[in-house]
């Protein structure tokens, strides 16, 4: 049977992205001017899925205000929330009075990577799995939920072990038989408080089923950290979401994203992997390298920022230069004036 409904699990805080992350759902981190949850929606689409259940938690209306019901991109979104953080497992049962029965696609809303989902898709229904994932190998196993193979049979899942018995991990793209339902309802609680989608898989393993998987073999990054945020930015951009240099000038270092309503001055040298979001002013002789400038950013003539982060609206000095060796990480709050 096709998979028609895709789940995507975007109800995650981004306590590690604080304090931009107390104003905007992780979700909505600005990615080459376009939010985070943007590209999983948009590959979701690109393989054929048109109905679509986010999961989300307390910041509900910021994620429903950005994409209100999908239409725009071709979709039909349907929202259902998360009122504790509890784990996956526990988001994933949050959505299943929206599942229609069919075998689903599940993928994380702070994933990126440009694998296609459709190697996946086709996988599973032409092996008949009960589960089918989409792994991918890590030089740090112990920050995801890790398989153990033998042979291209899954016999073991761990969420993140001290002492991982592979390399390979769970790339956060999956695809569902209904039945895996009924197990996540029965998943126990773990010593951390959460409901985990590894142990869901783990009792389906060990009561008979088989699990299928995929080997991911484009890049992949989870959005976490401003170090993770910044590299995303970068990669995405190198693929190809750039500005045009010509808009300004010799001072572009490409590749960049600048959005049609922020204004550069000249003298500037901007780039390589700058994003700068809606009405962001740059001041005359600014140097810009490896930033992401959310909406409405000010920064003053002279001013030189390396290696992160600046909130909505917030401003930076004339002659501000960020600390060298401090980066990558968040510089300014929403709002907020450095100096």
């Amino acid at each position: 049977m096709n998979t028609s409904v895709a789940v995507i699990l975007a109800a995650g805080k981004g306590s590690r992205l604080q304090p931009l992350s107390d104003t905007r759902p992780k979700v909505l981190m600005p990615i080459a001017g376009k939010p985070l949850l943007w590209y999983n929606i948009e590959r979701v689409a690109r393989c054929g899925i048109r109905e679509i259940v986010i999961v989300v938690g307390e910041d509900e209306g910021a994620i429903r205000a950005a994409f209100q019901d999908g239409a725009s991109l071709g979709v039909r979104l349907r929202y259902v929330r998360q009122a504790q953080p509890l784990g996956t497992a526990h988001a994933l049962q949050c959505a299943i009075p929206l599942l229609n029965g069919d075998p689903f696609l599940l993928t994380f809303g702070d994933n990126m990577t440009p694998f296609d989902l459709t190697r996946l898709l086709t996988n599973h229904q032409e092996q008949g799995h009960v589960a089918t994932l989409c792994l991918k190998r890590a030089a740090d196993p112990t920050k995801h939920g890790v398989v153990e193979l033998e042979g291209h049979h899954v016999v073991g899942l761990e969420e993140k072990p001290t002492h991982p018995k592979s390399d390979l991990t769970m790339a956060g793209m999956y695809v569902f038989e209904p039945g895996i339902l009924e197990a996540v309802c029965r998943t126990r609680v773990s010593d951390s408080g959460e409901y985990y989608l590894p142990d869901a898989l783990q009792m389906l393993l060990s009561e008979g089923h088989e699990i299928g998987y995929v080997e991911c073999d484009s890049w992949r990054t989870n959005v976490n950290t401003p170090a993770e945020m910044l590299e995303t930015n970068r990669v995405v951009l190198c693929e190809g979401h750039a500005a045009d240099p010509a808009r300004f000038g010799g001072g572009t270092v490409p590749p960049n994203h600048v959005a049609p309503s922020a204004e550069v001055a000249a003298d500037c040298r901007i780039g390589p992997h700058v994003s700068l979001g809606e009405r962001v002013k740059v001041g005359a002789g600014v140097r810009l390298e490896n930033c992401i400038l959310f909406d409405g950013v000010e920064v003053g003539a002279g001013a030189e920022l390396r290696d992160g982060i600046f909130g909505e609206n917030s401003r930076m000095a004339p002659a501000y230069v960020t600390p060298p060796g401090e980066g990558p990480r968040i510089y300014a709050a929403d709002g907020e004036y450095v100096s």
